[in-house]
């Protein structure tokens, strides 16, 4: 990749050089979307990564500044960051626990990655001021019920995406149902937090026996259980795992352990009862902003996948009226 042609790597490069790094070879670009570019770079000192970022993910190096100041073991590095570009280096941390699990799947070592990542959200449930004063978005359930209305106007979207004016119609009826399910998931005594929006096992990489969560641009303020609900939904449809299989007990069980100072087991059940309904505007909110960076377009793999969701949700709660 020639350096030249693209200020970022041109400001890598430099920067490296004057921090005594030697590359040893071109930048290779290894992600590639509307809402992020990464490149490897190889030097004498191992692996680096480049990372560019649209606007509307620029707080990242500055919250992994921040997160580190607390959990410094648990987040990347930031070697060095470039405001005006939107871009950070950083250190190599590891491979993904996907590429890991493809081979064999280690509930211990899932259960590690959970047992981190529940340690930093409960770890920050008392900075949500300073997190909010970073710029991370509010997504408390409060927000929620206005931000699924909101969403549901960006009719020309959603209509391309798939949705129906019946369908559309029947979604903004909800609003009532989708304020009283926050209100309900309120009641229970769980401090909202941090919350990944993007936490499944391709997020989190492992080396010399050690877990690092990465990839936190998507970040919001919001219910803790949204967060597991991810991993889980993630780990099902990766590992072909049904819901009444072992597996998925230990790693819910494993997570909910962690929130036992905040209520009993059975309503923390009940509470993730709750959030699992709410999942499906959690899961369209953070996906709708990926849709609005520059450069975004609809491909085989993401057309229509809003449109299936809300759709979902629809029948869903439809079907829930009834009973």
């Amino acid at each position: 990749m020639n350096a030249e042609n693209n200020p970022a790597l041109f400001w890598a490069q430099n920067y490296l050089n004057q921090q005594g790094y030697s590359i040893q070879e071109p930048f290779r670009l290894i992600q590639s979307s509307a809402w992020a570019k990464v490149y490897q770079i190889t030097t004498t000192k191992g692996d680096l990564y480049l990372k560019q970022i649209p606007e509307s993910f620029a707080i990242e190096p500055n919250l992994l500044l921040y997160l580190r100041s607390f959990f410094p073991s648990l987040v990347p590095e930031v070697l060095g960051n470039n405001l005006c570009l939107r871009c950070f280096l950083m250190s190599d941390r590891g491979i993904p626990l996907r590429e890991i699990f493809s081979i064999n799947y280690q509930v211990d070592l899932a259960k590690e990655a959970l047992k981190s990542y529940v340690q930093i959200q409960t770890g920050l449930i008392s900075q949500i001021d300073a997190l909010l004063t970073l710029g991370v978005p509010d997504w408390r359930l409060a927000n929620l019920p206005d931000l699924y209305l909101k969403l549901l106007h960006e009719s020309e979207f959603l209509s391309h995406d798939g949705l129906t004016v019946s369908e559309l119609q029947h979604l903004i009826s909800l609003h009532p149902k989708v304020t009283a399910l926050c209100q309900s998931l309120a009641q229970y005594s769980i401090p909202e937090t941090i919350e990944h929006s993007d936490f499944h096992e391709n997020n989190i990489v492992f080396q010399a026996q050690h877990l690092t969560i990465i990839d936190w641009g998507e970040t919001v303020i919001s219910h803790p259980f949204f967060s597991l609900i991810s991993f889980l939904v993630n780990m099902m449809r990766t590992h072909h795992v049904k819901e009444q299989n072992e597996i998925y007990t230990i790693l819910r069980d494993t997570y909910l352990r962690y929130w036992y100072a905040f209520e009993s087991q059975e309503r923390l059940l009940d509470a993730l009862a709750l959030a699992k309904r709410l999942s499906p505007i959690k899961y369209c909110l953070s996906f709708f902003r990926l849709t609005q960076c520059p450069g975004w377009y609809a491909s085989v793999r993401h057309q229509g996948r809003m449109a299936q969701v809300l759709r979902a949700f629809l029948q869903s709660e439809t079907k829930a009226n009834k009973n």
